[in-house]
């Protein structure tokens, strides 16, 4: 789990995977006489091997795999690349840091100015119904590795997107 080795187990029996039914991950069809027992819980990054990982292996597959997205809040109206307009929570405390490649971006009720190039993973722009949610990209590039989300919460609310000079905004492939 995570990448560390928890248990193993020996089994006698192999399963038969050239058959027609389906495969299931989360349901057991054969739990307490034909009653149907699910996993409570959420599974991804599911790989079948035709034989035993070792830990090193295990741990390699760890390591290579993506990290969770961070998720930064614009808690303030600034400059993109002012670190202490971004959070790690809606309303939170600074996180000192700016939005990179692999950062979802949620902008909600500020003003946030890109004065120079620079990279985003994906942008949220929601509304608010008593402030303006803007994006202004100011004569730079700016790109964006996933997509552009634009949440209107309520009628009155507003969101912008200015693209001034010779500025762009770019919505690139995820690589």
């Amino acid at each position: 789990v995570n990448g560390q080795f928890i248990a193993s187990k020996s089994v006698d029996q192999v399963t038969d995977f050239s058959n027609t039914e389906a495969l299931m991950f989360g349901k057991n069809t054969a739990y307490l006489s034909g009653s149907k027992k699910y996993f409570n819980g959420k599974m991804d990054d599911i790989n079948i091997y035709n034989y035993a990982l070792s830990e090193t292996e295990i741990q390699e597959l760890y390591n290579a795999a993506d990290p969770v997205p961070e998720v930064l809040y614009a808690i303030k109206s600034g400059d993109w690349s002012d670190p202490t307009i971004w959070s790690l929570t809606e309303n939170g405390a600074s996180a000192g840091t700016v939005p990179g490649k692999k950062t979802m971006v949620i902008i909600k009720g500020h003003q946030v100015t890109v004065t120079e190039s620079t990279i985003s993973g994906s942008i949220e722009l929601s509304s608010t119904s008593d402030a303006i949610t803007t994006l202004l990209i100011n004569g730079c590039t700016l790109d964006v590795y996933e997509k552009v989300n634009l949440k209107k919460h309520s009628s009155d609310g507003i969101i912008e997107v200015e693209v001034l000079g010779n500025g762009e905004l770019n919505c690139l492939e995820k690589e």
